[in-house]
């Protein structure tokens, strides 16, 4: 099975990606899952954050399409990973205001 690799560039108008977006921590977790795929435990890690905090996180750029999960694993225990990737490497925010 082949990689899973970002999309160049993607376009959001949603007003809660958008907000979803522009949350520092969010920020740190998509600008390392760019380059490369990382469970929570290793982003919890890289990023020296609580894996309640990751997780919390991640869930949300899971539900606003801006990450997939790209594989799951098992480790030396049995415990499964799961391994996330951002799906773009560009993340481009289009708003408009409708006047009245």
């Amino acid at each position: 099975m082949a990689a899973f690799e970002p999309e160049l560039q993607k376009e959001f108008t949603e007003p809660d990606v958008v907000t979803c977006l522009f949350h520092d921590k969010r920020q740190q977790i998509l600008s390392v899952l760019i380059s490369e795929e990382m469970t929570v435990y290793d982003l919890k890690t890289a990023l020296k954050m609580n894996p309640g905090v990751v997780k919390r996180h991640i869930d949300l750029l899971l539900d606003r399409g801006l990450i997939k999960q790209t594989r799951t694993d098992q480790n030396k225990m049995g415990m499964t990973l799961k391994y996330y990737r951002a799906v773009a490497i560009k993340y481009i925010v289009h708003l408009e205001w409708k006047t009245p």
